[in-house]
C-alpha cells in the first residue's frame, strides 16, 4: 500500500511539473499571438498608408500628364501661328520686292 501511495504521489507531482510547462507555453503561445497580432495590424496600417502614398502619386501623374498635354497643344498652336506669321512675312516680302520691281520700270 505505501508503494502503491508512493506511486500516486510521483504521478501527482509529474502531472504537476506537466501542468506548470503547459501552462508556461501557454503563456508564450499567448505572447507570440499578442505580438503577431501587433505586427499584423503595424503591416496593416503600413499598406493602408502606402496605398494612400499610391493614389497620391497616382492623382499627381493624371494631374502632370493633363499639364502636358495642355503645354503640347499650347506648342502646337504657338508653332501654327509663328508658320503662319512666316508665311505672311514671306507674301509680304514677295509683293512688296514685286511692287518695287514693277514701280522701278
Amino acid at each position: 500500500w505505501r508503494l502503491r501511495s508512493a506511486e500516486v504521489v510521483e504521478q501527482k507531482r509529474q502531472l504537476e511539473v506537466e501542468r506548470e510547462q503547459v501552462e508556461v507555453q501557454r503563456v508564450s503561445l499567448q505572447q507570440q499571438e499578442h505580438e503577431s497580432t501587433a505586427k499584423c495590424k503595424r503591416l496593416e496600417q503600413q499598406a493602408e498608408q502606402a496605398q494612400a502614398v499610391v493614389t497620391r502619386l497616382e492623382q499627381e501623374m493624371a494631374r502632370l500628364k493633363s499639364e502636358q498635354q495642355a503645354a503640347s497643344a499650347a506648342l502646337t498652336a504657338a508653332e501654327a501661328r509663328a508658320v503662319r506669321s512666316e508665311e505672311a512675312a514671306a507674301g509680304e516680302t514677295s509683293w512688296r520686292l514685286r511692287s518695287a520691281e514693277g514701280g522701278g520700270q
